[in-house]
């Protein structure tokens, strides 16, 4: 997403908003990179046949730099911090814990965001289903 410069296409910055006008529009939008160009993607009305292919193909090179970070980050992640048995068993504990003392739903367990996030701090540790923390609960 390095091929441009945000003044190219925004004017009158904002200093405390962190925000420009559009040069096409004159819409605000958020001064980075990102915001620019998802604004030329999706809502400048006045954007040019060039400035579209332009900023589709900035899209899919950040899609494909995104997933290639990713893949890497977890792949090296998982071979630094394996986790043993007891300390799986020891975070289910906790996590039984947290989910009775809070009184969160234990079906936070099974919504993807809830696993994108477990697998960010560790991707080793196997996150238990709503039954097996239902039941964890229910031994103690």
């Amino acid at each position: 997403m390095n091929n441009f410069t945000i003044s190219t296409y925004l004017m009158n910055f904002n200093k405390s908003k962190k925000t420009g006008t559009c040069k096409n529009c004159k819409k605000n939008v958020q001064w980075a990179k990102e915001r620019v160009a998802a604004h030329k993607r999706t809502s400048c009305c006045n954007i040019t046949e060039e400035e579209k292919k332009f900023f589709s193909k900035q899209k899919s090179e950040m899609s494909f730099q995104s997933t290639s970070t990713q893949s890497t980050s977890s792949s090296s992640l998982t071979e630094v911090r394996k986790i043993s048995e007891k300390a799986q068993t020891e975070a289910d504990r906790k996590l039984a814990k947290l989910f009775a003392q809070t009184k969160i739903p234990l079906r936070i367990v099974e919504s993807a965001v809830f696993k994108e996030l477990v697998k960010s701090l560790n991707p080793s540790y196997q996150l238990p289903c709503a039954k097996k923390l239902s039941e964890a609960l229910n031994d103690n």
